[in-house]
């Protein structure tokens, strides 16, 4: 993998896509240990602000993240995706700690909100799930079907 870009490398729009699709491949690696490179020491998770570390710990482990749609916003610091989440049956059922298994995969559509700060290091992240089951969600309720739930839990696309 390619180092991250330093903050004096993202000038425009492109810059900071590349930036993000190495955050995801970190993700889909599962080299966690690495996140510290795009994401800061203190996040706002939707209403609340966790550590990384914590933060780190709200991602199913095993979970990979495919890119449908990326957008930037250089100037406003900014990007928005929607993302194609598959996280293994149970990943999901023990509140992401186990390895994968043959019990199948969750698959469903994120939409996701960041905002960098000034070292392009994720500071802010707000996610709505679309056609998440709520048998292997996080027991917020939910639906089948098409209605977006807004998750306490964060899958591997935070990214």
């Amino acid at each position: 993998m390619l180092p991250p870009l330093r903050a004096n490398d993202i000038r425009n729009a492109a810059d900071l896509a590349s930036h993000y699709r190495q955050y995801l491949r970190v993700l889909n690696q599962g080299t966690l240990d690495l996140l510290h490179l795009f994401v800061a020491r203190a996040v706002k998770y939707n209403d609340k602000t966790v550590s990384l570390n914590a933060y780190s710990t709200l991602i199913p482990k095993s979970a990979n993240v495919y890119p449908h749609d990326i957008v930037t916003d250089v100037s406003a610091r900014t990007v928005a995706a929607r993302l194609h989440v598959e996280v293994p049956a149970s990943s999901v059922a023990n509140g992401g700690t186990d390895s994968p298994s043959s019990n199948g995969v969750e698959s469903y559509t994120q939409f996701v909100f960041y905002r960098f700060d000034e070292h392009w290091h994720i500071s802010q992240v707000w996610t709505a799930d679309l056609n998440r089951t709520p048998s292997n969600s996080n027991g917020n309720g939910g639906s089948n079907g098409t209605t977006a739930t807004v998750r306490k839990a964060a899958p591997r696309g935070l990214a």
